[in-house]
């Protein structure tokens, strides 16, 4: 299991370094098999501003952007389809060397001098993103170092798991571990749910048709979501332990897994057929799609694994409703 160091702190103050608690991890028993710094290597990387875009007068894909790096303006050439004047970027400044050791120079590019390179997120290596440039936040100050806007900088421990110890696949699980060895106090986090008025049985049914194998499926309905992009923090985490982010629902469904240990799966109201969901082992044969758009064919062995499952249904005109067992 993979586990941010910047993640764990939310639950738990660590005063050593992190090898120092890797070390620690192992002799107790919870073997840490690497500490991986990670973003840590993007120096000389800005928040910009592009102040104008105008088309390369001698390549009909290319752009020439003026960029404020905060105390100068560069003139800088990009490919990238969605630059546009006003955008906030990550700018490589000329001496900047980025994941992988590509240094950025000053260039002529077709005849236009170039001074930098606006970057994708895949360049920055923060994720496999590469359509086009990353465009931040418009309250990103500009000059300052893109470490130090986002929450880049982290440390990668990764733990080599015994059958026996479970409750270490999580972060929250972690954190338990690490206030022991670290003799402090963990935080549990804290949650908060706005409850609707109507109960969740009055919005959809759990059957449970094999209930030896999972005797336990909770739901909850949500209202008012809308699909989108996560935010940038949530994507950050999710990548930091090899998840690939897809979306604001998914990705808060793994986000939740990852922290305490308890899957999830979102659904879409509206296509619950019946506004119920059956809880059985799959008929042999029987295809199913993941969401990286793979078929697989399921057998009567295929059944949730844990003792506990919960569902997450999810309609912008529905109720809030208390969880059902």
């Amino acid at each position: 299991m993979k586990i941010s160091g910047r993640w764990l702190r939310d639950y738990v103050n660590i005063d050593i370094s992190y090898q120092e608690l890797a070390d620690k991890f192992t002799m107790t028993g919870t073997e840490i098999s690497s500490v991986t710094p990670l973003g840590s290597d993007l120096s000389s990387v800005v928040v910009g501003k592009v102040l104008t875009k105008v088309k390369h007068p001698r390549a009909d894909r290319l752009s020439v952007c003026q960029v404020d790096a905060g105390n100068k303006v560069f003139a800088v050439v990009c490919g990238a389809p969605n630059v546009a004047a006003g955008q906030k970027v990550p700018l490589a400044l000329v001496g900047a060397i980025l994941p992988g050791g590509f240094k950025i120079e000053a260039r002529e590019i077709r005849g236009v001098h170039s001074q930098g390179m606006i970057c994708s997120e895949k360049e920055l290596n923060i994720s496999e993103e590469a359509t086009g440039i990353m465009v931040l936040a418009e309250d990103a100050p500009v000059g300052k170092s893109l470490a130090e806007v986002l929450p880049l900088e982290d440390v990668i421990l990764e733990a080599d798991l015994t059958p026996n110890r479970p409750d270490c696949l999580s972060m929250v699980g972690i954190a338990r571990e690490a206030a022991i060895i670290c003799q402090t106090t963990f935080r549990k986090p804290s949650v908060t749910v706005p409850e609707g008025s109507l109960a969740v049985e009055e919005l959809v049914a759990v059957h449970l048709e094999d209930p030896q194998a999972c005797p336990r499926y909770t739901a909850r309905v949500i209202k008012g979501v809308k699909i989108g992009p996560s935010p940038f923090w949530l994507s950050r985490r999710l990548e930091a332990v090899d998840i690939r982010p897809i979306n604001n629902v998914v990705d808060v469904t793994n986000y939740v897994m990852m922290e305490l240990g308890q899957p999830l799966h979102a659904f879409d109201y509206n296509l619950l057929v019946g506004a119920q969901i059956k809880v059985r082992r799959a008929q042999q044969g029987e295809a199913f799609v993941t969401l990286d758009e793979k078929e697989h064919q399921l057998t009567p062995e295929v059944l949730p694994r844990t003792s506990s499952w919960k569902a997450l249904f999810l309609n912008p005109r529905s109720f809030a409703g208390a969880p059902k067992n």
